[in-house]
C-alpha cells in the first residue's frame, strides 16, 4: 500500500463525513470504516475500486455521490490544491501535531499506542460523570475492550463458585481436618501411654503389693480405661 493509495483513501473518507457527519455522529462514515476493514483492507484490494464501492454500498453510501465530493474539493488527478487535504495539513501544523497517525478527544491528543483500549478509554473519559454511555460501565474492566464493545458483553473468563459450592467444600475441608486432628490426638496419646508402660515396667520390681508383672499390667489397663485416674501405691 502506497501513500499515493492511503492519501486516495483518506480522501474518501473526508468526503464521506462531509456529507453524513453534520449530525457530529456520522453513522454512515463509521458503517462504511466498519465495512472497508473487513472487505477491502488488504494490499491488495485497498485501492480496488470495486471492493471499495461495495463497502460504501454495504454503508448505504453512494460511490457517485462521493467521486462529486472529491471533484468538487479539486480531485486528486490535476494539478489543482484539493482544498480537504489541504485543510487537514493546516490543521496538522496548527494543532502540533508531530506524529501521524494521531488521535483527538474533545481537542485533546490522544498519547500513547493507538490501540483499541486506549481510544475507548479516553472516550469514555471524555464524558461528564453520570452521562457516560452504558458500554463504558459494562467494558471499563474487560480484558478485551473490542471484544465486549462487538458483543456489547464482558466475556471474560472468570468463573465464579457457587455459594453453596463454597460452603460444601468449606464445611468437607473442616470435617477432614477435624478427623485428622482426632486420629492424629488419639494416635499421640496411645503412643504416650506405651511409653509410659514401657517405663513403668523397666523400673518396677517384679512383684508389688503383691501382685505379680501379669497382674499388674492388668491393673495397669484397667487404669488406661480411667484415662490414667488411678493411683499407684
Amino acid at each position: 500500500i502506497s501513500g499515493a493509495d492511503v492519501v486516495a483513501e483518506s480522501i474518501n473518507r473526508l468526503c464521506i463525513w462531509e456529507i453524513f457527519g453534520g449530525d457530529g455522529i456520522g453513522l454512515e462514515w463509521w458503517d462504511y470504516i466498519h465495512a472497508f476493514n473487513e472487505m477491502c483492507n488488504t494490499s491488495e484490494l485497498f485501492m480496488d475500486d470495486d471492493c471499495v464501492k461495495s463497502a460504501m454500498e454495504t454503508a448505504g453510501i453512494e460511490y457517485d455521490r462521493v467521486g462529486e465530493c472529491i471533484f468538487e474539493h479539486g480531485g486528486l488527478e490535476s494539478d489543482e490544491q484539493n482544498d480537504l487535504l489541504q485543510k487537514q495539513l493546516l490543521d496538522k501544523e496548527s494543532s502540533g501535531v508531530v506524529i501521524m497517525p494521531v488521535s483527538y478527544v474533545n481537542g485533546v491528543a490522544v498519547r500513547g499506542a493507538l490501540e483499541f483500549a486506549t481510544i475507548f478509554k479516553a472516550v469514555c473519559a471524555g464524558y461528564a460523570s453520570g452521562t457516560e454511555p452504558a458500554i463504558c460501565d459494562t467494558c471499563a474492566n474487560c480484558s478485551d475492550e473490542q471484544k465486549c464493545v462487538k458483543d456489547r458483553k464482558c466475556v471474560d473468563d472468570v468463573k465464579t463458585v457457587n455459594v453453596h459450592t463454597f460452603a460444601g467444600s468449606l464445611i468437607s475441608v473442616s470435617i477432614l481436618f477435624t478427623v485428622v486432628g482426632v486420629s492424629l490426638f488419639l494416635r499421640q496419646r496411645k503412643h504416650m501411654r506405651d511409653e509410659v508402660r514401657g517405663i513403668l515396667k523397666e523400673y518396677m520390681p517384679v512383684e508389688r503389693n503383691g501382685l505379680t508383672m501379669p497382674e499388674y499390667d492388668t491393673a495397669l489397663e484397667q487404669d488406661d480405661n480411667d484415662d490414667f485416674k488411678g493411683t499407684f501405691s
